[in-house]
């Protein structure tokens, strides 16, 4: 596997030996946010991209934005900008495998992944009953 390929393979952990990114136990609210409204930011573009309808993808987003917006500015707005740029990046490579890696099995556990990664993200949004 090509250098560039290996590395993206460990970031979305789709390689046996290699580990995936450190996950925190309980990771702060703000980065939280941050790294949801980067997920959401991704897979919308991807529904954009592929010609998809991305304004239901585009609500989620908003409101995880306006959640982030909400939380208590971090110490360190970088390392939350980070974490953003980080999740959207990490997420952009699991929506691409689940569209594209030759290797079904891959495919399936990259789009897997980010169907579970997309559904954490809407959990933290209230929904009125029955919507």
């Amino acid at each position: 596997m090509g250098g560039g390929r290996a590395i993206l393979a460990a970031v979305i952990g789709l390689t046996p030996g290699l580990p995936a990114l450190p996950v925190r136990a309980v990771p702060p609210l703000a980065e939280t946010f941050a790294c949801c409204a980067g997920r959401l930011t991704a897979a919308v573009e991807h529904r954009w991209l592929f010609g998809h309808d991305p304004e239901a993808g585009e609500r989620g987003r908003a409101a995880v934005l306006a959640l982030r917006d909400a939380a208590p500015v971090p110490e360190d707005a970088g390392a939350a900008l980070a974490a953003r740029v980080e999740a959207r990046a990490a997420m952009a490579a699991l929506v691409s495998a689940a569209a594209f890696a030759r290797d079904f099995a891959r495919r399936a556990d990259a789009a897997a992944r980010a169907h579970a990664l997309r559904a954490q993200c809407a959990a933290l949004l209230l929904r009125p009953e029955g919507a």
